[in-house]
């Protein structure tokens, strides 16, 4: 379904984009009826309605998703879209959570933002190795 959404965007053709991606936004309402906690579906919801300009609405597709699925890929699709919102605070909120998945996620934006982000998460493991290696310590008492 997104595939000739995204084909559309690359050949220029806008007015197509647009109007395939409200098709899909209409499909995917009809099978969310019948399947309201599909995780995919609420992704391509989502991806829909953000190429729409429906931010909010996005998000919210978003969320219904992360309930079903905790995944990284989520909170960054969300902190884009915080982004084109200029809402920078959420956005490094989001890709901080999609980061502690895996780092590469702070690649979606650049510096500083992308350094304050991996310093985080590096710090986080560090503290957790610390952790673990104090309560194995603790063990062999």
């Amino acid at each position: 379904m997104n595939r000739e959404v995204r084909r559309s965007s690359r050949s220029g053709g806008e007015p197509i984009r647009m109007e395939q991606a409200q098709r899909n936004v209409l499909s995917c309402r009809r099978c969310l009826t019948t399947y309201p906690e599909d995780f995919q579906l609420q992704l391509l919801m989502g991806e829909n309605l953000r190429i729409l300009g429906n931010f909010e609405e996005a998000l919210r597709s978003y969320e219904r998703a992360l309930a079903t699925a905790e995944r990284p890929e989520v909170y960054a699709q969300m902190a884009e879209i915080e982004l084109e919102r200029g809402r920078p605070d959420a956005a490094r909120t989001l890709l901080r959570k999609a980061a502690m998945f895996d780092v590469r996620y702070a690649a979606v934006v650049d510096q500083p933002l992308r350094g304050e982000i991996e310093a985080e998460v590096l710090a986080r493991e560090e503290r957790l190795r610390r952790e673990g290696r104090a309560q194995r310590a603790e063990g062999r008492r």
